[in-house]
């Protein structure tokens, strides 16, 4: 197998997936995106997700309480796992490697999402210029 990417051009590549996928489904993508693949795991980390209706339901002078908040996460984690098919080719494709399992959570007080996925295996990269596979991915909308 001649490997192509390196372990940058990986995470890019899911950030950026991500960030259209997001857009699709919710008609609004993440401000900043971050991908960090581990040796056998991918971790994405997004924020600013919602959306301003959404913003409203969870602000403190809105209808902000318990019952709103495990409201909102829950629907937004059905959401999320309807589309656990297309979040996980998002890295199977990006990474070539299967994904064993997919965990996410989120926080509807700052915003933030987490997802986790497990791999099969640990992906193999090319090496970059500097003699590793590794370059930093964060990603900043604007």
């Amino acid at each position: 197998m001649s490997l192509s990417r390196t372990q940058g051009e990986v995470e890019a590549q899911i950030g950026a997936s991500f960030t259209k996928f997001y857009s699709e489904l919710f008609n609004r993508g993440p401000k900043h995106i971050e991908v960090h693949m581990l040796p056998a795991a991918a971790v994405i980390v997004t924020q600013n997700t919602f959306t301003q209706a959404e913003l409203q339901i969870l602000a403190p002078d809105g209808f902000h309480d318990e019952t709103g908040r495990v409201m909102f996460k829950a629907m937004r984690a059905r959401i999320i796992a309807a589309n656990r098919v297309a979040l996980t080719s998002i890295v199977e494709h990006a990474s070539n490697v299967a994904v064993k399992c997919f965990h996410h959570d989120m926080s509807a007080v700052t915003g933030e999402e987490a997802f986790v996925f497990s791999l099969q295996e640990t992906p193999e990269y090319r090496r970059n210029h500097t003699g590793n596979g590794h370059a930093k991915s964060s990603f900043v909308r604007r």
